[in-house]
């Protein structure tokens, strides 16, 4: 099980051409792919958190026009322009809302490809370079068990290392599905496709 507290939150970046070098280059696009899908997500729920943010005050505006038009301290006019501020900042966010959906819904399949068809995680550990010698700076050559052990340790810490950004990423995905599908419950939207979550 993963306690995400013992874990600094690292940015999932881009290889780019680092990977060319690497014993599995193509291993390189595939997580840059991911990383693409995930920051398109991202900015789409951003975009959406923002025009939502500006709905919510357009409506506040829009009660404080109708309390002074009853207490007889605004126009009609006043009223229908304010109400139709609020109306239309309502449809941005709702239509921000789906694109930011649908953008989910494609990096978890992105997601899902990439751990599923294409051994994402098998394939970063299979190419990760080991420190040479750094099981034997911990434990002394006579002991093979606890040269075993410290080879073991080193290993699980630079997979750890190397995975973790990844690992964050997939959590995200499944939060912030989570968020906007009640987002979309309650704007009563209906929406196209599910967000698959890859299993951890």
């Amino acid at each position: 099980k993963i306690d995400a507290r013992k874990h600094r939150r690292r940015p999932m970046v881009r290889v780019g051409a680092e990977a060319d070098a690497g014993p599995d280059s193509s291993a390189g696009s595939v997580w840059d792919s991911l990383v693409d899908a995930f920051v398109q997500a991202h900015m789409k729920h951003n975009v959406y958190l923002e025009l939502h943010m500006r709905a919510l005050d357009a409506g506040e505006a829009a009660l404080v026009q109708a309390e002074g038009f009853v207490g007889c301290g605004a126009t009609t006019l006043d009223l229908q322009r304010t109400w139709e501020r609020s109306l239309r900042a309502n449809e941005r966010a709702e239509e921000a809302l789906l694109e930011a959906w649908a953008s989910l819904v494609a990096a978890g399949e992105r997601a899902q490809l990439a751990f599923e068809a294409e051994r994402l995680p098998a394939r970063v550990l299979a190419a990760l370079p080991l420190p040479t010698g750094a099981a034997e700076d911990e434990a002394p050559c006579e002991s093979f068990t606890l040269l075993a052990q410290q080879a073991h340790s080193v290993a699980v810490a630079r997979a750890d290392q190397a995975l973790w950004p990844l690992v964050e990423q997939v959590v995200a995905l499944g939060e912030l599905a989570s968020f906007q599908q009640q987002e979309l419950i309650a704007r009563k939207l209906r929406s196209v496709g599910e967000v698959e979550v890859p299993a951890l």
